[in-house]
């Protein structure tokens, strides 16, 4: 499956904190801020809309979200680990927020048609899915991880 480009030229700018990497960018024609280890390979970015950052102003759900994101990259439940993710996040919502709109050249995709149905399972039990709909391919991956599957 195709994905999205992280940093480099699509990224608006990008921080290395530690060995986190932090890169703010246009996914989807919205502002986002991608969160990825620098040193791990093979394992997915986080990515962070700007339409749902008001929820990371919680401490408890940035907290939460941080754990997940810990277990995501293969740390499992390393509570520094989680503090290492979440101040990273933390300290930069308001830039993420503060982004200017998308650049006019920047498409914001259209939805087509169904090409297919997105089938999670866990233990052989099927636990979501979400049809999948006819999207540009580096833009697939950041619907997933937009909360859309």
């Amino acid at each position: 499956m195709a994905g999205v480009i992280l940093g480099g030229p699509e990224a608006r700018t990008q921080r290395v904190l530690g060995d986190i990497v932090v890169s703010f960018q246009y996914i989807n024609g919205e502002r986002a801020m991608c969160v990825w280890p620098r040193y791990r390979t093979g394992v997915s970015a986080f990515v962070l809309l700007d339409s749902g950052a008001y929820q990371y102003a919680d401490d408890t759900y940035l907290m939460q979200m941080a754990m997940q994101i810990a277990e995501m990259w293969g740390e499992g439940q390393s509570r520094h680990r989680a503090l290492q993710i979440a101040c990273a996040i933390n300290d930069n919502l308001e830039e993420l927020v503060r982004m200017p709109p998308p650049p006019d050249h920047i498409e914001t995709p259209t939805q087509g048609e169904s090409i297919g149905e997105l089938v999670i399972k866990e233990g052989g039990k099927t636990i979501g899915s979400v049809e999948v709909p006819d999207l540009a391919p580096r833009q697939l991956d950041a619907y997933v991880q937009a909360g859309h599957a």
